[in-house]
C-alpha cells in the first residue's frame, strides 16, 4: 500500500511541475514586404537575412506553445507618413511622431508578410498602427500607451508566461514589443539572429537597454565572439 501511495505522490508531483512549466510564445514582429530589401519602401538593411533563422524558430515546436505574427497595418494618409505632413522631410519629428516613408498600407502587397512565411500557420496575426492618427511600434500598445491591441489577451488566454521576440526592426518595433512584454510581466527574450536594426549603429545601445530591463538576449553572435576572444587572452 505504501508503494502505491508513493507512486501516486510522485505522479502528482510530476504533474504539478508540468503545470508550473512556462509556456512560451514566439512573437514575429513585422516581417513584411515593405521592410525587406531590395524593394521595400522602408527596407531594413540586411533584413532578408532574418528569414532563415525566423523559420527555424517557428519550426521549434518543442520550445514554443504558440507562434504569433504582428503586422503594421496602416490606413492611407497615416500620421507616420512624411507625405501626410507637407513642408516636412523624411525623418523629421512632428509632435513626437517620427516621419517615415509610406509603408504597410492596409491591403497592399507591401503590408503582406514575407512570401517565405506564406505557408506558416500562425496562431494569431496582430494588426497594429490601424488608427490614422496614432502610430504603434509595440505589438501590445499604440504609441499613446493607452490603446491596446489584442496581443496581450491572446497570450493570456493561451496561458503564455514567456515570450521570444524577433523581427524588424530591432531598434524600433522589436524593442518596443519586448519592453512592453517585460512590463506586462512576461519573461522576455529577444533573438537577435532573427532581427535587424533600421539604424545598424543603434544595435548595441538597444541591446544594452534591453539587458538593463532584464530582457534576455539570445543569438548574439557578436557578443559570443567577444566572449571567446576574451577567454582566449586570459
Amino acid at each position: 500500500r505504501r508503494v502505491r501511495d508513493t507512486h501516486t505522490h510522485t505522479q502528482m508531483t510530476s504533474c504539478a511541475k508540468r503545470a508550473r512549466a512556462p509556456k512560451t510564445a514566439l512573437i514575429v514582429v513585422d516581417v513584411q514586404n515593405d521592410f525587406l530589401p531590395p524593394s521595400g519602401s522602408l527596407a531594413v538593411v540586411d533584413g532578408d537575412a532574418i528569414i532563415a533563422p525566423t523559420l527555424a524558430l517557428i519550426n521549434d515546436k518543442k520550445r514554443f506553445s504558440m507562434t504569433v505574427a504582428t503586422k503594421d497595418w496602416h490606413p492611407a494618409g497615416h500620421v507616420s507618413f512624411v507625405e501626410s505632413h507637407p513642408g516636412h522631410a523624411l525623418h523629421d519629428v512632428v509632435d513626437e511622431q517620427h516621419l517615415w516613408p509610406t509603408h504597410c498600407v492596409q491591403d497592399t502587397d507591401g503590408a503582406k508578410l514575407a512570401p517565405q512565411l506564406d505557408d506558416v500557420e500562425f496562431d494569431a496575426v496582430i494588426h497594429k498602427g490601424t488608427s490614422i492618427d496614432v502610430d504603434s511600434y509595440s505589438g501590445f500598445l499604440d504609441n499613446d500607451q493607452t490603446t491596446a491591441t489584442e496581443l496581450e489577451k491572446v497570450l493570456r488566454d493561451a496561458g503564455i508566461t514567456a515570450v521570444v521576440v524577433c523581427g524588424l526592426a530591432l531598434d524600433v518595433c522589436v524593442r518596443a514589443t519586448a519592453l512592453d512584454a517585460k512590463r506586462l510581466g512576461f519573461d522576455t527574450t529577444v533573438n537577435v539572429a532573427a532581427s535587424r536594426a533600421a539604424v545598424p549603429s543603434a544595435r548595441e545601445s538597444v541591446l544594452a537597454e534591453l539587458r538593463k530591463q532584464s530582457i534576455v538576449i539570445e543569438g548574439d553572435d557578436e557578443t559570443a565572439a567577444v566572449a571567446v576572444e576574451s577567454s582566449e587572452t586570459i
